[in-house]
């Protein structure tokens, strides 16, 4: 500990530190302690806070929300933002009207399908369209 008080440099460094953290802690209180310190680091760059946020200000999102988003799900977005409400309900009716045709001409084969199940299986996918 009397290595860290009697070099200037990590001194300040460590009094900068603590008081950017709001640690209110004497120093030289811990000089009585024995032992050495063999290692000391620092990490990153130590500001003050009103440099920090004027920095911190300036500095843009490295990506706007919108170029985050998959594309498909952008576009859902937009649909829904800008078509009218019965423009949406029509193309969700269109569309649940489709799947369900489609799972009415499989129900002869989901029906054979079904039947060569496991009974563990069938258990598991009952009132299930596969």
């Amino acid at each position: 500990m009397k290595q860290l008080l009697e070099d200037e440099d990590h001194l300040q460094r460590v009094k900068t530190e603590l008081s950017v953290w709001d640690v209110c802690l004497n120093l030289s209180d811990l000089s009585v302690l024995d032992f050495i310190l063999d290692r000391f680091k620092m990490f990153g760059m130590q500001w003050e806070p009103e440099g920090f946020l004027d920095i911190a200000c300036t500095v843009q999102y490295p990506r706007t929300p919108a170029l985050a988003l998959p594309e498909i799900l952008s576009e859902a977005i937009t649909a829904l933002a800008t078509q009218d409400f019965h423009v949406i309900a029509r193309r969700r009716a269109e569309f649940f009207k489709k799947w369900s045709s489609r799972a009415r001409e499989l129900e002869r084969e989901e029906a054979i399908l079904r039947s060569s199940m496991d009974a563990e299986v069938e258990r598991a996918v009952r009132g299930k369209r596969i």
